[in-house]
């Protein structure tokens, strides 16, 4: 095969299948699939932040809250001033988190292939903003490592979804010459979701997201609570949520690398 298209296809990780749907402007089943998927993990995710930012807001509401002794009125009522304006600021970076999110997540509804071909050289290698020109059509993309494969100078035919952050579909270097093997994979069947590579870590993130999501709702309540106790059962505690959060994240990096 094309060394450049076997490029393309492990990082990217679409089929010869996709590649043959997507030249007549459609998306295979496989990637209709992978789009929901990536839309429900994206949502999820934004539920997350919503719910880590309420549960500081909640949080610090609730400390400031707690009775200080002072009785003339003036501590209690400098509290709740800073308890309204940690409140309204975790408002507003919510309200901002959720406009930005929406921009890039609706990538993820498009069903509109667009198409980017000609000879590819690096328009951008700033970190964040890497961004790859295809003919006259310029794709950011958000790693180095997608940017990176693909060969200045070379001709390519891009699939794309537009967006912030394009998601490509799928892509080939142009050649004059057809090989034979590569338009043999490309009429071969898809690889069911148990052997695809890029559903189990789409179907894998997404449990890591749905545990990450219990574990910040009970360090939360539990952090809620915590004050309410006092002596060494605080700190015993307190050093269980630390092993459990250690835990989750060692589990969450063996479940993402072994998908």
């Amino acid at each position: 095969m094309n060394l450049l298209n076997q490029q393309l296809r492990d990082t990217f990780m679409f089929q010869g299948s996709d590649l043959r749907i997507n030249r007549g402007g459609q998306l295979s089943g496989r990637q209709q699939v992978m789009l929901r998927v990536a839309k429900s993990n994206s949502n999820l995710a934004l539920s997350m932040f919503v719910l880590v930012m309420a549960g500081t807001g909640g949080f610090i509401a609730f400390s400031v809250a707690q009775p200080t002794g002072d009785t003339s009125g003036g501590r209690s009522g400098d509290a709740l001033t800073t308890a309204l304006i940690a409140v309204v600021a975790i408002v507003v970076v919510i309200v901002i988190g959720w406009l930005i999110s929406r921009k890039y997540m609706s990538t993820f509804s498009k069903r509109q292939i667009s198409v980017a071909k000609g000879k590819a050289s690096i328009a951008s290698n700033v970190e964040n903003n890497y961004q790859v020109k295809i003919g006259s059509t310029k794709l950011r993309m958000p790693s180095p490592e997608q940017m990176a494969a693909f060969q200045p100078a070379a001709e390519y035919r891009v699939y794309y979804i537009a967006g912030p952050v394009p998601i490509i579909l799928s892509g080939e270097n142009i050649v004059e010459w057809v090989d034979p093997d590569e338009v043999a994979l490309e009429m071969a069947e898809e690889l069911s979701p148990e052997q695809d590579p890029a559903m189990k870590l789409a179907r894998g993130g997404r449990t890591v997201l749905l545990v990450m999501m219990l574990v910040i709702v009970q360090v939360i309540a539990v952090g809620l609570l915590v004050g309410q106790v006092s002596g060494a059962l605080r700190w015993v505690i307190i050093g269980g949520l630390i092993v459990e959060t250690i835990g989750f994240a060692v589990w969450a990096l063996a479940r993402l690398g072994r998908d």
